[in-house]
């Protein structure tokens, strides 16, 4: 649907190339969150300073974000960005900025 997936996260490099390869399969980048990422985004964790809450955003190709899913569990994370990507793919059909639509 065009989407581009993109994780944060506020370990060293080492041991996100080891997450990204095994726990994600290689099929999206994992990237280093600093300190002023995760003030911007507004998710620290208010017992562990300098670290972030497991934090799911949809942005649109114009940049506003469109969905929101904050939750230290994984449950819900996918289904709620998929759906997410989804409705907003459907709305805009055919409009630049979707790949692949007619």
């Amino acid at each position: 649907m065009g989407a581009t997936v993109i994780g944060m996260s506020n370990d060293p490099i080492e041991k996100l190339n080891e997450f990204s390869v095994k726990e994600c399969r290689n099929k999206f980048a994992v990237g280093v969150a600093d300190k002023a990422l995760i003030e911007k985004y507004d998710v620290p964790l208010a017992l562990m300073p300098g670290r972030s809450n497991r934090t799911s955003y949809v942005i649109a190709p114009d940049g506003k974000i469109i969905f929101v899913h904050s939750e230290m569990a994984p449950k819900g994370h996918i289904t709620g960005t998929m759906a997410a990507v989804k409705t907003w793919h459907a709305a805009h059909a055919g409009t630049k900025g979707t790949k692949g639509t007619k």
